[in-house]
Order: C-alpha cells, then structure tokens, then sequence
C-alpha cells in the first residue's frame, strides 16, 4: 500500500497557493456541476417527453446514487494506487471526463440517431415500438453518463485535498464552492435562453444545444485543472495491491473501515445522510415542480397552443432554478468570506481599537455563528422552505422558497467538504511526523485506514446511500399519487419535496453534535 513518506517532496506541496492557483484547482467541478445542472434543470423533463412515466424515472435516476455508492469508492481505491508518470488523480479525471461528453451527446442525439435508422429500413417513427426503443436507449445512455461521472467526482475532491496544504483547505473548498455556484448561474441561463437561435449548428433543439455547450466546457475545464495542477510522483512499491482483486478486497472492506474514522469525520457522514436524504428530491423534481405549478395556474389556456404552453411552463422551471442559482453563488461568495473576515478581526481588535469599543464589538462577534452553527441553520432553512410548500400556491412563492433554499445549498457545497479535507489534512499532518522507520507497523496500519481516497470514498458512501433510499420513496409516493389520477401533478412532487425537509430537521439535530476541533486547529493556524 502506498505511505506517506513514499510521495517524493516537492516545494510546491509545501508552498500556498495563489487565488488563481485555487480558482485552476476547483475548476474541473464547475464543469462538472455544468453536468449535473443539465440533468437536474432539464433532464426529468426531457425524460417525460419521451413518455417515461413519474414512478419509473424515479428508478432512472438510482442510476447515479447507485454508481454513486459503489463505484466512485472503487475509483478513489483505485486511483490511490495509481502509478501513472501523469499522477494518481488525472488519469481517472480525464477518461472520466471523455466518458461523460460521449454519454451526454449521446443522451440528446439518440433520438435522432434512432428516428434515421427507423426511416432508412423503412419503420415509422411514430410507433410504440420506435417510442419504446428510443426511450430504452436514452435511459442506457443516462446509466452510462452516471458511470462516468464518478471518477471523475471523487478524483478532482481528492486532488484538492492532495494539492492543498493543511490550512487552505478551508479556502480551497469555498473556492470549489464558488465555482459550482457560478457553473450553475452559467447552466441555469443558457437553460433560460433560447440557445437554438444562438447556436443552431449545435442542435435544433434546446436540449441538444444545451448538452454540447455543455460538453465543451467541460472539456475545457477539466483540461485547466489537470493541466495546471502538479501531482506529487508515486514511487513504486511492490508491497501496493497490483492487481484489481486488492481494490475489490479493500471495497467489499470499505464500510468495516467505517468506525476506524476519526469522531468528527464519523458525524459529518451521519449528517449528509439524512441532508442528501432531503436534497434529492429538491434537484431531481424542484422543475417539475414549479413548471406543473404554471400548467395548474394556466388550465386550458386558449391564448397558446399546447406545445407553447408546455414551452413556457419549461422556461418557468427554469427560471427557478436560475434564481436559485444566483443565490446560491452570493451566498457561497459571501458565507465563507465574511466567517473569515470576521474570525481575523476578532483576534486583532483588541490591539487595534479602544478598550470601550473592544467589549461592544466583543458582545457583536460573541453570537457570530461557526461552520457548524451555519451547516445547521441551513438544514432549518431548507426544511422550513420545503415544508412552506404546503401553504404556497403561486408560482411567484414557489420562487421565493426556492431562491431561499439557495443558501442552504450555498453552504452544503462547502462546509462538510472543509471540515473533512481539514481533518484529513490534521490526520496527514500527524502521519508526516511519525517516524515511518521505528513504528513501521504502526504507521502502516493507521495510514491505511486514513489514505484520502478511502476517506472521499465513505463520504460519498453516506451521500449516495440516501440518494438510492430517497429515489425508492419518490417513486412510492408518485405511484400512491398519481397512480390513482385522483390529484394534481404538482401534488404528488410537493409531498416529496416535504419529505426532503423532514429529513433536513433530522440532519440540523445531528449537526449540534459535531465538535468543534477542525475549526479551532484551522483558526489557530490562521493566527501563525
């Protein structure tokens, strides 16, 4: 298994980082998180329209906390044993990467793809078979999509915390926060606008056009990240697993390896399970959501044809999901900022202003709130707004409920990633300083059972979980609902969508347990 103290040193590992060093770093996740807009934006509608019925895409979409679950643990085993002249992560995050334009492309295009084969052998398009085919095909190229991206997920969280000294984890982290956050903007307004008239040569369709431009900057970014980022060589070691029977071994022993975590790392998976357990239904189903609210608002409208009214109904998803996206970036670029700003002038007022003015800003700053605290309030948030659905109607509400979630999300893309890469990094910082050479055994043993990839791998674990248990009650609740055809549309998705915020009280009532230890070691390196 590879040690610690078999990474050759590099200066550069030891050096911080500039600003622009970070934004190069976290820039493969805001490509990423382009992907994950696409289908969270666009993809249950486009789903629908190929006659795929509520009950069965909630079974589609396992197919990413499934894959989630099992094999992006098995990626970040695998690539921690990497020995590629090109590094441990950037192997995985490239052919991920090239997985993932192929899967979208093919996502969008099939349809098409299929519509002329149909025709050259003389069978029509508008059959059943023809509609079955087609759906069988874009459902396969979901799965596919899903399988892609999870090396490529896994891989670019543990290039940070490998490329990132101790105390820059935390400003790394914001950093990948803020970049998802303007991924999203980015995503939610080409969704928004009509990218056909823009870019017609990239598909006559939103979807299409959306999927390529999609797809190109996702190329780019990734290219960015692995380019500008140097990984430190892996010496070769014979006692490593060399073949693929160890990473399945160490996977099947991934979950025993569960309760040789440190406390804290332990109750950040506790909390994500029962928080993601709340947010899948808001990503998957929040569009749907808000476009069938329009439809109910606009019954039998004669103004508009049905296709234009469905159009609008899609534009007013959309919608949504761009305020909510904005949000979410202010609040990721003012959150993590103003925590710091604040924590560095409270060590520095007392040698800077009157002793009368020290105890009022001394009163002001005693009930700023900590990473923890945040994460906490931001579960109630989210949960309360969830919950408001039952007594908001219009869609204007629903907006505002949804551009309110936007701060809980802000903070759920950014505090358990710093609390964990900080511990982490406390872990390794600890491993350096054993003397390798007269405790072998020891050190062997306790680095192990705290290599990133393994830690990254549990942590997606309780995320993904959730996703598959929350998946399984949607598709139960769209089945009770609207199996019957006895209630609205937007009904059924609001129930869901309750049962996500029930599930964030759970998570806020964890949250009070975590400790406070990773933050109080990251202030007092700041104070260095």
């Amino acid at each position: 298994m590879i040690q610690k103290d078999e990474l050759i040193p590099d200066t550069y590992l030891e050096n911080r980082k500039s600003t622009w060093n970070l934004i190069c770093l976290t820039l493969g996740l805001g490509g990423l998180q382009c992907i994950f807009a696409v289908q969270f934006g666009n993809g249950s509608e486009y789903l629908t329209s190929l006659g795929i019925s509520k009950p069965l895409l909630a079974m589609v979409w396992l197919a990413g906390p499934i894959s989630g679950a099992f094999l992006q643990p098995y990626f970040c085993l695998r690539s921690d044993e990497c020995q590629s002249k090109w590094g441990r992560r950037r192997p995985f995050i490239a052919g991920g990467g090239a997985a993932i334009i192929i899967s979208l492309l093919g996502q969008a295009w099939v349809p098409d793809l299929i519509s002329a084969a149909t025709s050259t052998f003389g069978s029509e398009n508008g059959s059943k078979t023809f509609a079955n085919v087609t759906a069988a095909t874009v459902i396969l190229f979901v799965i596919a999509l899903n399988v892609a991206i999870q090396p490529v997920q896994g891989c670019l969280r543990a290039l940070i915390v490998d490329s990132c000294v101790k105390d820059e984890q935390d400003a790394a982290n914001a950093w990948a926060g803020r970049v998802i956050s303007i991924a999203n903007v980015w995503s939610y307004v080409c969704g928004y606008v009509d990218l056909p008239s823009w870019f017609p040569y990239f598909g006559n369709t939103q979807f299409k056009v959306l999927c390529s431009v999609t797809s190109i900057w996702l190329g780019i970014s990734i290219a960015v990240t692995c380019w500008t980022t140097t990984e430190a060589p892996v010496v070769n070691n014979k006692a490593s697993g060399s073949n693929k029977e160890w990473a399945f071994r160490r996977l099947g022993g991934l979950l025993g390896s569960f309760r040789h975590l440190p406390l804290q790392l332990q109750r950040v998976c506790m909390i994500q399970f029962f928080a993601w357990l709340g947010w899948f239904p808001f990503l998957f189903y929040i569009d749907l959501y808000i476009s069938d609210k329009y439809l109910a608002s606009h019954p039998g409208d004669t103004s508009q044809s049905t296709f234009t009214t469905t159009q609008s109904a899609s534009k007013t998803g959309s919608l949504g999901m761009l305020i909510f996206a904005i949000i979410s970036l202010l609040a990721s670029i003012a959150i993590p900022t103003l925590t710091r700003l604040g924590d560095r002038f409270q060590r520095h007022m007392h040698h800077q202003i009157s002793p009368s003015k020290s105890q009022f800003l001394e009163m002001i700053y005693s009930w700023k709130i900590d990473i923890r605290g945040l994460w906490m309030i931001s579960h109630m948030i989210y949960a309360t707004c969830m919950l408001a659905t039952i007594l908001i109607s219009s869609v204007t509400g629903t907006y505002a409920l949804v551009g309110i979630a936007g701060i809980s999300w802000a903070v759920t893309i950014w505090a358990p990633f710093a609390i964990i890469s900080i511990e982490i990094s406390a872990d390794d910082d600890i491993h350096q300083n054993t003397n390798a050479t007269e405790y072998p055994q020891a050190t062997s043993s306790s680095e192990s059972k705290q290599r990133v990839g393994t830690v990254i791998g549990l942590h997606n674990i309780a995320i993904a979980v959730p996703q598959i248990l929350a998946a399984l009650l949607c598709g139960f609740i769209f089945w009770v609902f609207d199996g019957s055809g006895s209630v609205e549309p937007e009904k059924s998705v609001g129930w869901v969508l309750r049962m996500g915020g029930a599930s964030a009280l759970v998570a806020a009532f964890l949250t009070i347990k975590l400790d406070h230890s990773a933050e109080t070691e990251y202030r007092a390196l700041e104070e260095v």
